[in-house]
């Protein structure tokens, strides 16, 4: 390049030669060694230029590199494309003479269709840097972990024993890092050690997912060898089922698992004999669940059979193991500030529960106390309740603080 200070001098092109930024480029960079400056780093094309930017990459998966790999060569391509147009004849002489002037510290001058061309370059750097910048992002992520149960036991000392339960973790729970509202679901009496196995929590934490709202899903255990049908109440020392599910339980769960320890992201739910220990183990502790939910249950303990209420010795402890004298309390157990959405079904063919069922909702209802109650076609069985499973599940859900 001429070293006066007169108009420089162009370079000469090749013949056959476009002249273009390459040339341009070039040159400078000629002229800068002879005079022993250096010269900044330029963005090379080609494979030897993905090979010197691949050390600087995030570690990615092979297909990442290779998803890159074809971005980078289209935004190669195009880029080029691009300034090929802004170089191209009056253009790269005026952006020879800019680059000369800006040297010597006279005001640069470009050209409008140059500037055009160079602004439609650099746009379509940015927007395939982004769309590289999301490959990385997606394909770094791993496939959700399904959602599954796992069985665990820990010493509870209201029952002076082992107490076992099954628990469904959501999927991406070992990677998500939320934590996550609990529904405890309660098994229905008679039974024995491992009654709690068939609850189907799986089906429950699908459901919940289903609807958007993933849960953990926790079945404890509610009898053992010898102790058949505890109605989920407190009998005394080693017999306290109702104590090992709102205390001993509820610790465990909280200590062991990312949950939500708090009201807001707790339900309790039971079928049948597991339906009573819900609504009385709620009713007794309202601080503690905000959900309550009995499927086919009854309101005050009864005897195995199902047919007649058990006499627990005084008044006292009749009324304290019956839902409704709670109701009769309403204003104490159904707060204001202590929301609980309460709810019960029960199938018209149900030949127990029915009459109770119905007079609990009278009885709610006289003193003002919101619920949700239903009768619908069915019996007293697991196709019943499965059959309304996924809407109550759906209700349960949405009442409950959501995962996060």
């Amino acid at each position: 390049m001429n070293r006066s200070y007169g108009r420089p001098r162009r370079p000469r092109a090749r013949p056959g030669r476009r002249l273009t930024h390459d040339a341009v480029d070039l040159d400078a960079a000629r002229n800068a060694r002879r005079r022993g400056r250096a010269t900044p780093a330029t963005c090379q094309s080609g494979e030897d230029g993905l090979r010197d930017l691949t050390p600087r990459m995030p570690r990615v998966s092979l297909d990442a590199h290779e998803r890159l790999r074809c971005y980078a060569a289209g935004a190669l391509r195009v880029c080029r494309g691009f300034a090929a147009r802004a170089g191209a004849g009056r253009d790269a002489d005026r952006l020879q003479r800019h680059v000369v002037q800006h040297r010597r510290g006279h005001r640069p001058r470009f050209s409008p269709s140059a500037g055009r061309w160079s602004l439609l370059a650099l746009l379509c750097g940015v927007a395939v840097l982004a769309a590289c910048g999301e490959a990385v992002r997606t394909t770094t992520l791993r496939p959700a972990e399904p959602g599954h149960v796992v069985e665990r036991v820990f010493h509870s000392g209201a029952l002076r024993g082992p107490e076992r339960y099954a628990v469904y973790l959501p999927a991406g729970y070992a990677t998500s890092g939320l934590r996550y509202p609990v529904i405890y679901a309660l098994h229905g009496l008679p039974s024995n050690e491992t009654g709690y196995r068939h609850m189907g929590i799986a089906d429950w934490g699908t459901g919940a997912e289903e609807a958007g709202r993933p849960v953990i899903v926790v079945a404890p255990q509610g009898a053992r060898a010898g102790d058949t049908d505890p109605e989920w109440h407190d009998w005394g020392p080693g017999r306290n089922w109702e104590t090992a599910v709102a205390h001993d339980l509820r610790r465990e769960i909280d200590a062991r698992f990312r949950t939500i320890p708090s009201r807001s992201g707790r339900a309790l739910i039971g079928i049948s004999a597991g339906g009573y220990g819900a609504s009385i183990i709620g009713v007794r502790h309202p601080g503690l669940y905000s959900v309550i939910q009995s499927w086919s249950g009854y309101f005050r303990a009864t005897n195995p059979a199902g047919d007649a209420p058990l006499e627990l010795g005084s008044p006292e402890a009749d009324s304290a193991a019956s839902v409704h004298s709670y109701v009769r309390r309403a204003r104490r157990v159904f707060r204001r500030d202590l929301p609980i959405a309460f709810g019960f079904f029960v199938g018209d063919e149900d030949p127990l529960f029915v009459p109770e069922n119905v007079a609990l909702h009278r009885e709610l209802v006289a003193a003002k106390v919101p619920h949700r109650f239903a009768v619908y076609r069915g019996a007293h069985t697991g196709a019943f309740w499965e059959e309304h499973r996924e809407e109550w599940i759906r209700d349960a859900v949405r009442a409950l603080a959501p995962a996060g």
